[in-house]
């Protein structure tokens, strides 16, 4: 199952909830044999909306965990996409990108009809969202490999479980 975003996070604090394992684990139980999770991003700041899942705090990964679980108790893979929404980010108050440059869209292209103009990342804040990925990058690993250990005690090799 392809990665769609669903937009389903109702506390806006990036954790899936009910919504998300029925929705994915349900898949997995009529017989879907690799999932991928939506959009997850790895800080609040860079999901499309405050209704996109993330994976940027410890909090979160339990919540991935159970829902892990479940689905490879039906013999299904499970892959999750990280990403950085970046000049697209809609909610953040301020999106960023590699340039401040705006770019010109499509109403239909967007939630809200239009983007912010985004702030250029600095050296320091691109070193920092590496690192970001990386962090979220243990955490799919940790999430997918059962659960053994910190999260931050895994190097990811492997983002399908």
């Amino acid at each position: 199952m392809a990665p769609m975003c669903q937009y389903s996070v109702t506390k806006e604090d990036g954790t899936p909830y009910e919504w998300h394992f029925v929705h994915h684990v349900s898949r997995a139980v009529g017989g879907t044999g690799l999932i991928i999770m939506e959009m997850t991003s790895v800080t609040p700041e860079g999901r499309i909306t405050n209704g996109d899942l993330g994976l940027w705090s410890d909090e979160q990964v339990a919540h991935y965990q159970r829902i892990i679980n479940q689905i490879k108790k039906y013999d299904a893979k499970v892959g999750i996409q990280i990403a950085h929404a970046g000049r697209k980010a809609e909610d953040a108050n301020q999106p960023v990108g590699a340039s401040d440059i705006p770019v010109e869209v499509l109403s239909e292209e967007t939630i809200n009809g239009e983007l912010k103009p985004p702030r250029a990342l600095t050296n320091q804040e691109v070193e920092e969202t590496i690192q970001q990925f990386k962090k979220a990058g243990a955490a799919v690993f940790h999430v997918s490999s059962g659960g053994e250990g910190p999260p931050g005690e895994h190097k990811p090799k492997n983002t399908v479980g």
